[in-house]
């Protein structure tokens, strides 16, 4: 059966918004889960943005980034995240590939920082007076 395109964005805009999982979500709508997949996987970037508009729930960039950090940090899934938070897997796919790599260059900043107020240049003393100690 041929599908039109306004269909197919509409089923992933639906997934979307519904909060299910894709196996789920075809379970429910009789579609078959290969096919599902194909589909969110060609319209989920364009799509997500209208359900984002339309949700009714709005989050911070500051919440996405707790979030993301917290799944990136203490290795928790989108299926864990999502039971917690009540916010579609998807939809936390989405913000963990959109601020991933920011928090990652973040969190490499801090240890740099942290790395640099160690003093350069100081020499560790083993004799003598100063003995024991960076001067």
């Amino acid at each position: 059966m041929q599908y039109t395109e306004e269909f197919k964005r509409g089923v992933v805009r639906m997934l979307l918004a519904s909060g299910m999982t894709r196996r789920e979500f075809a379970a429910k709508t009789k579609i078959t889960l290969l096919t599902l997949r194909k589909w969110v996987k060609q319209y989920k970037d364009e799509e997500i943005e209208k359900v984002d508009d339309n949700n009714r729930k709005k989050y911070s960039e500051e919440y996405k980034k707790r979030i993301v950090t917290q799944m990136l940090f203490d290795g928790i899934t989108y299926k864990t995240m999502a039971k917690k938070t009540g916010i579609s897997p998807q939809m936390l796919e989405y913000w963990d590939n959109k601020y991933r790599y920011i928090i990652i260059a973040d969190h490499e900043k801090m240890i740099n920082k942290r790395r640099k107020k160690v003093k350069t240049g100081a020499t560790w003393h083993r004799y003598g007076a100063g003995a024991g100690r960076y001067e």
